[in-house]
């Protein structure tokens, strides 16, 4: 009788025991509850109102209690979140309208895409390719 395969057998069963205890968890671990890190704290503040890198950001929330802002210099994207503003923009490639009843007068625009409902764009130039996805928005030419 060989007492070899018992003895690997023996062998391979005690190491995954040892390697199983190692991996167990301990129950005061379990109840700690994670915190965030300083990277997710101190994250930069997006820019509204400026167009950086070819983007601009327009808060309808954060132009003031007039609801109304003039930008005049070129931005390739423009994004307008939140309502019931009146914004002047010079020429833009890419508007993207992502809140409600927002009147928007501006340069040449290439492409705009309706995500709300009650938008209006008045531009100069050719007409813009839209994308519609809401209701309501209009584009008129000047």
């Amino acid at each position: 009788m060989k007492k070899t395969p018992i003895l690997a057998a023996a062998l391979l069963g005690a190491t995954l025991v040892s390697g199983l205890a190692a991996c167990s968890s301990n129950s005061s671990d379990d109840d700690a509850k994670p915190k965030p890190s300083k990277s997710a704290s101190s994250a930069p503040k997006a820019v509204t109102g400026t167009c950086v890198d070819g983007f601009m950001l327009l808060d309808a929330s954060e132009i003031g209690t007039k609801k109304a802002a003039t930008v005049t210099d070129p931005c390739e994207t423009v994004s307008i979140v939140g309502a019931d503003a009146t914004i002047t923009l010079g020429d833009v490639t890419n508007l993207y309208f992502e809140g409600d009843s927002n009147k928007v007068t501006a340069g040449a625009v290439t492409n705009t895409f309706f995500a709300g409902n009650k938008n209006a764009l008045t531009h100069t130039g050719a007409a813009p390719t839209v994308d519609d996805q809401g209701t309501e928005n209009t584009v008129t030419a000047k």
